[in-house]
Formats: structure tokens, sequence, C-alpha cells
């Protein structure tokens, strides 16, 4: 017990000596510049029986009018799948590659922060500068979509159209939204 109690107060030392020392992490991350949060949602193909014999129930013209809608660096679950279901976004899991493998959004690709220790992972070469990318980790507490945003942000100053999933996988799953497993495609 007296072995427990000394780890204890070791460890607290060196917690405490350790955030005097060193700077906290500070996250901050630039907001949306000036008319890049605007999204406009496609309107639907309008069908009627006579184009499209299976369908019964024709969209009314009237109702074709586009959605625009204004996203914040930060989004909420309905926004990251308004993105998701118009095809306006590639998804980017920042958990760690077993987290990853084990379930992710359907198509994203798997971005950890530790994956820009040894330079800039592949796959952020591969983004369109007009095409937005929703990061996201396990919301709540997890940092690591923030930290991802941050670096790529850093690594690619262009890339002006990053948001960041703040509900994370668990709201996603929770939702019933469409997900897969298996390891990323472009990992190397």
């Amino acid at each position: 017990m007296l072995k427990f109690a000394g780890i204890i107060v070791v460890a607290s030392a060196a917690g405490i000596t350790h955030s005097l020392i060193n700077d906290p992490i500070k996250l901050t991350i630039a907001p949306m510049p000036a008319g890049t949060g605007t999204v406009v949602i496609p309107q639907k193909p309008v069908t009627t029986p006579d184009n499209d014999p299976a369908e019964t129930d024709p969209i009314e013209p009237e109702s074709q009018t586009p959605t625009t809608i204004v996203l914040k660096r930060e989004i909420t679950l309905d926004q990251a799948r308004m993105l998701f279901e118009n095809g306006l976004a590639d998804f980017v899991d920042s958990r760690p590659k077993e987290d990853y493998e084990k379930g992710h959004i359907l198509g994203a690709y798997n971005v950890a922060p530790t994956s820009f220790d040894i330079g800039t992972p592949p796959v952020i070469d591969f983004f369109e500068e007009d095409r937005r990318v929703v990061v996201y980790c396990t919301g709540g507490d997890c940092h690591d979509s923030h930290i991802v945003v941050q670096k790529m942000m850093e690594t690619r100053p262009e890339l002006v159209l990053l948001h960041v999933f703040v509900d994370g996988y668990p709201a996603w799953t929770e939702a019933g939204l469409p997900t897969d497993t298996g390891p990323d495609p472009l990992a190397e």
C-alpha cells in the first residue's frame, strides 16, 4: 500500500511539474474565411411518371428551390449528414488506425494526428481546394479532429473548406448512418 501511495505522489508531482514547465496545448483553428461557409444544396431532379415509370409520387417543380445554409468551422451531425447525403464533402477519420479499421464513416480516409509526424499524409495532397473536407474523431473530449484540421491548414493553406464534425463517430453510428470497416485503401 505504501508503494502504491508513493507511485501516486511521484506521478502527481511529475504531472504538475510538466504542466508548469511546458506550455499547455492550445488549439486555435482559424475561422472560416468570409463566404466559404455558404453551401447550396443542389436540387433533386424532378421525376414524373413520364420519365420514370417507378415514380408514382412526382416532385412538384415549385418545391425545387435549392437550400442554402451557412456552415461554421465546427459542424453538427445534421450538417455532416447533409454534406454526406449530397456528396458535397470528403470525410476524414482522425482516430487511430485500429479504431478506424473497426468502423468509420463510409468512404472516409484515415488521417490520425500522429500521421503528420513523418511528413504529410499522402491523402492530403489529393484533396481539392474547392471541395469541403469534414474531419471527425470520437467527439466529446477528443480533439484529434481539431489537431488534424490545424495541421491540414498549415500544410495546405489553400484548403479553406475544412470542418470539424464535433459530434464524432459515435453520434454518426447512433443515428444509423452509413459506415464501413477495414483498412484505409490509401494507407501505406
